[in-house]
């Protein structure tokens, strides 16, 4: 029943009902920096879903700390569009913080007004390419005071706290890193006097404040860039500001420009909370453990391992608001879980359009779903596909009170989402299937597998509407010799149906080439407990061990015919993909065409110059086409027909889930 982590804790005077804390993330839901209607939607379901404490954010200081459409705590006339989320939340049963922020270097300029962004010294920053010029002493000093001013607005607001934001590679962070800190006053030089921004912001905190109004730090627990100072600068900086008045700290990865993944489904689950204990072993206060913990299993495990105090959920709380609720009443297996996708939220936020979410189409359509009612007329819905678009249909509409029957013709839900999780760090696609059906059988759905799906069975089982979900099918280009024997489609390989040969080339270089390039250049490599053994043990040297965990037993090339692979990539992911395709040794081809396929070999172009490329096969990932044939004789038959997802255009997982969801809510 995780007794730990629902038992209740304190911050300061502050008594949390449980150890879950949703930690501050931008959603993209207040396009004029001002709380909106939807926002408080947004955070009052989590509060009924029984989160310990919300921290909302972040919230801008002053005009130079961030974008004009992040909330903000710069002057009293905020106090107005602030007081109402705080007052909402508590009225739901919640408890809330505010974040305060400055981003420094990493605030694009033409987000103030053409200015360039400012920071501790003068540095190209790694995560604009912009340069960012250094404050003045006085200027420093001024935004001590404009940090503990948002702060004291804070809590006139009605918030249980406020938490200073010293991570991932903002202003703080830039002060305490010898990295961008190269002043020689007062302000930097020694660590100590690194250290003294982020020191005085928390002295003058606690005396606008007051001594009872609980103050949490947000840290980057390392820094992983070079020169950052490593997790043992974090541990004395967390020792020097609990000296200063911080009441818990909240201990995230690293610095946004890192190489590391931090969020990625190549992070391995609760694989950064030992950041968190190497704080917590220099503290006497509370600590937040957070990053890729999406399970109250895990939670619990953490929090016995005396890892951490709390557990920071943040996209698992978007995924789930009721993931608290769920486990307070014994039922952890209907949790909804975070894939580690990033595409509805960080994709999103980069792209600056509102957060969704793949695994919860609810967000962001709080308030207009909270209006909704049951179906006023019950139907009889037939969907046909168990795939992504298809299981959203039946849950949502079987939600709303329809009778719904799901015809899948394969022997398991899913679709292309077990093509998509083959690999292990992408499992979270698999977790997606399972939980999509878990939903749409709670529900009331019924899903039928094994059955194929004719005008006369679906019109047999008296269907009013049908939802035709059937995704899509892999097409071959026009190339010469594409239907040779060793030319194979990359949804065969990642479904393990076939199994190349040594040496492969696979043609097309968007998202499924270069997982399916992934996936066979994986062959060979040991695991991961493997490498714990060999490291543990001291086998083997270290770069040894590194190559026997990337070098696999095959030669793989990936031909892509524009300059670049992995365009159809997410912003927040592309990096890693890119990342792992040097890591493991795939030969990236990319400005070339292949004019033709022969026995053993391909024929390519780059320019003007054409080459062969000897192999053993060859493996397609050209595109897909949508596979709707079925609707035409539906409608022959009177029949009102819905199609969805891949079904009617191809697309991303997510667009597919979120049109299913769409259509079954609009029945």
């Amino acid at each position: 029943m995780h007794p730990t982590l629902m038992s209740p804790i304190h911050i300061g005077k502050l008594e949390l009902p449980n150890r879950i804390l949703m930690p501050a993330m931008h959603l993209n839901l207040t396009p004029a920096g001002e709380v909106t209607p939807e926002l408080i939607a947004f955070y009052v379901e989590r509060a009924k879903g029984g989160a310990g404490l919300m921290i909302i954010g972040a919230c801008t200081v002053c005009p130079s700390a961030g974008a004009p459409f992040m909330i903000r705590a710069q002057t009293d006339a905020d106090l107005e569009h602030l007081a109402p989320l705080s007052r909402a939340i508590r009225e739901a049963g919640g408890r809330a913080g505010l974040q305060i922020y400055h981003g420094g270097a990493y605030v694009h300029s033409f987000l103030i007004g053409g200015e360039p962004a400012v920071s501790a010294s003068e540095h190209v920053s790694g995560l604009t390419g912009e340069t960012a010029r250094a404050l003045t002493s006085e200027e420093v000093g001024a935004l001590v005071g404009e940090f503990a001013s948002a702060a004291e607005r804070t809590k006139r607001a009605g918030f249980d706290c406020v938490e200073i934001c010293g991570s991932a590679g903002y202003i703080i962070s830039q002060f305490l890193s010898g990295r961008t800190n190269k002043r020689d006053d007062e302000w930097g030089g020694d660590e100590e006097r690194r250290m003294r921004f982020g020191l005085e912001i928390v002295r003058a905190t606690r005396a606008r404040t007051g001594p009872d109004f609980p103050i949490l730090f947000r840290l980057a627990g390392n820094p992983f860039v070079e020169d950052g100072g490593g997790s043992g600068l974090t541990a004395r900086f967390a020792s020097a500001l609990e000296e200063a008045g911080v009441d818990a700290f909240n201990v995230t990865g690293g610095w946004h420009e890192t190489r590391v993944p931090q969020l990625t489904g190549a992070v391995p689950s609760g694989g950064l909370s030992y950041l968190a204990r190497v704080v917590r072993e220099k503290v006497s206060v509370p600590v937040v453990a957070c990053n890729r913990i999406t399970t109250p299993s895990l939670a619990e495990k953490v929090l016995k391992s005396r890892h951490a105090d709390l557990i920071g959920l943040g996209r698992a709380l978007i995924a789930d608001p009721e993931f608290p609720r769920k486990v307070a009443e014994g039922r952890s297996a209907e949790i909804v879980r975070c894939i580690a996708c990033n595409q509805g939220c960080f994709d999103a936020v980069f792209n600056l359009v509102p957060c969704r979410c793949m695994t919860n189409p609810a967000v962001g359509k709080e308030l207009e779903l909270a209006a909704a009612s049951p179906a006023k007329v019950q139907r009889k819905v037939v969907v046909v596909g168990a795939g992504p678009a298809g299981l959203a249909a039946a849950w949502t509409a079987a939600k709303r009170g329809h009778k719904v029957t799901v015809l899948e013709r394969a022997a398991s839900p899913g679709g292309q989402l077990r093509l998509a999780g083959a690999r292990v760090d992408r499992h979270g696609f698999w977790e997606l299937a399972e939980d999509l059906t878990g939903r749409a059988v709670l529900a009331g759905a019924e899903i039928r597998y094994g059955v194929e799906a004719t005008p006369e069975l679906i019109a047999s089982l008296g269907a009013e509407v049908v939802v035709l979900a059937t995704g899509a099918r892999p097409t071959r280009p026009p190339i010469p010799g594409v239907e040779l024997p060793h030319v194979l489609q990359s949804w065969d390989v990642l479904a393990n149906k076939v199994d190349p040969g040594d040496r492969v080339v696979v043609v097309g270089g968007g998202a499924t080439g270069c997982e399916v390039a992934l996936h066979l250049a994986e062959r060979g490599v040991i695991d991961p407990e493997t490498v714990a053994f060999l490291l543990l043990s001291g086998a083997e040297e270290p770069l040894e061990i590194v190559r026997l965990a990337t070098q696999g037993t095959r030669e793989v090339t990936l031909v892509e015919m524009t300059k670049k692979v992995g365009k159809d990539i997410g912003r927040s992911t592309r990096w890693g993909v890119l990342q792992d395709l040097g890591r493991f040794g795939i030969r990236q081809l990319t400005a070339t065409e292949v004019v033709r396929i022969e026995p053993g070999q391909v024929v390519l172009r780059s320019g003007e110059k054409e080459h062969t490329l000897g192999c053993d096969h060859v493996v397609l990932a050209t595109g897909v086409a949508s596979e709707s044939a079925l609707a035409a004789a539906l409608e022959g038959k009177g029949l009102q027909v819905e199609v969805v997802g891949d079904a009617r255009t191809p697309t991303k997982a997510i667009t597919a889930v979120h049109d299913g969801f769409d259509l079954g809510a609009s029945l």
